[in-house]
């Protein structure tokens, strides 16, 4: 099932067949300058990260939570630990690999649809790919600190804090000026806003205190 994979300095990044996975050229253009911005900015834990190109036609990344303590239950929408987790028993399920941790879903198409917006803008093609790399970095935050917790707003907006500072650590780094990163930050702020009203609407028993800077 692992058809390509990318190293990098203890980590090893596998791509899975079978659903709308890049291509191998995909690969190497796309997600290896993506992964390799990730690393110079804010590299993940050591170890194997999973890719499938199976998330939702809305997203770009996501990450299926698993291993959730024993009978918990969500605060805001009452889905039981078994219920949040079985997308990633039924992905699991479906192949012939044991479960592992640390699986990361992907839309190339939404991917690619961002990154041309991005190009849209004039930026340089180091900035583009390191602001869609900020994507990623997004959901490997839920990856190192989220994954095994029922899910959460307080997780969601760490994360949107974490992507900004990837942003704002690694923005001279890739050739964006300061304009273009004071729109990328103001972006992710109002996608922390967006999807905290989505939030809201979903996990209505759910207290969300924070406040956007």
């Amino acid at each position: 099932m692992i058809y390509h994979s990318v190293e990098r300095d203890g980590r090893r990044f596998n791509f899975l067949s079978g659903w709308g996975e890049a291509s191998v050229p995909d690969i190497k253009t796309t997600f290896e300058p993506m992964i390799d911005a990730v690393m110079k900015v804010g590299a993940p834990p050591s170890g194997d990260y999973f890719f499938v190109g199976c998330a939702p036609k809305t997203d770009i990344f996501g990450t299926p939570s698993h291993d959730l303590p024993v009978g918990t239950v969500c605060a805001g929408c009452r889905l039981t630990a078994q219920e949040v987790q079985q997308n990633w028993q039924d992905f699991w399920s479906s192949i012939s690999m044991d479960p592992r941790d640390n699986l990361v879903l992907y839309n190339f198409k939404a991917i690619n649809d961002r990154i041309n917006d991005l190009r849209g803008r004039g930026l340089p093609g180091s900035a583009v790919l390191f602001l869609a790399a900020s994507l990623l970095a997004f959901e490997l935050y839920h990856v190192e600190h989220n994954q095994f917790k029922m899910h959460s707003w307080e997780g969601e907006a760490e994360a949107y804090d974490a992507q900004r500072g990837f942003i704002s650590r690694g923005a001279s780094k890739f050739g964006l000026d300061a304009t273009n990163k004071k729109i990328a930050l103001d972006e992710s702020q109002n996608w922390q806003a967006n999807h905290r009203k989505q939030w809201l609407q979903t996990h209505p028993g759910e207290a969300v205190m924070d406040e956007l800077p």
